[in-house]
């Protein structure tokens, strides 16, 4: 559950989850480590009034500044990619479930039973878009997320399960899930109108 003045990650309720947050540790921690090393070679040479060395060849140097940055990215893109392989390879999925955003709500579809919100005008449409009308999955079971948009550009977050993922016009985005028991609350996350901000979603893993 999200906490107001939360500085970290909401607790995980999803293996994928759990393994992007143990990816996002170490990368946090080397990009502050660069910036602190940058940041203090900096102070150190204004105000310490270091002189430049001044070299028109080094060939150490141009080793190090050329395979640094390779290792670097190296060590990021290889558990990046294994994450995006895991992901893929969950298991067959239970179910699908189906989703539209709308300016400014979401509609639901599981499988081929449609839901009722889909028959309601947007006064009421707007209530909908309270926390009232969760979507309920089983926890420990694949499902696969099917999303598109019947209007503008939206992005579906739900960040205890590990899921950002965009919605257009005209293409239908797909991922995995499979979490635990919990209650997972989520928003929109790309601006989308003025009730960008009033379009929350909740899913139930019961």
């Amino acid at each position: 559950m999200p906490f107001w003045g939360e500085s970290a990650f909401q607790n995980f309720s999803s293996g994928m989850m759990s393994s992007l947050e143990t990816l996002h540790d170490p990368c946090y921690g080397l990009a502050g480590c660069y910036f602190g090393s940058c940041f203090f070679g900096e102070i150190w040479s204004v105000f310490f009034k270091s002189n430049a060395i001044l070299s028109l060849d080094s060939l150490s140097l141009e080793v190090i500044w050329s395979c640094l940055p390779m290792v670097i990215l190296a060590s990021v893109a290889f558990p990046s990619l294994l994450l995006l392989s895991k992901q893929e390879t969950l298991g067959k999925p239970l179910f699908t479930l189906k989703m539209i955003s709308n300016q400014w709500s979401w509609a639901s579809e599981y499988d081929h039973h449609n839901s009722y919100d889909h028959l309601l005008d947007f006064d009421e449409i707007e209530v909908l878009s309270n926390l009232e009308t969760p979507v309920f999955l089983p926890s420990g079971k694949v499902v696969r997320i099917l999303l598109s948009s019947s209007d503008v550009l939206h992005s579906l977050g739900l960040p205890s399960l590990g899921v950002k993922l965009d919605s257009v016009p005209g293409r239908i985005n797909s991922t995995i899930i499979d979490g635990s028991s919990s209650v997972s609350i989520g928003s929109c996350y790309e601006l989308c109108g003025t009730g960008h901000s009033a379009m929350p979603v909740s899913f139930i893993l019961f």
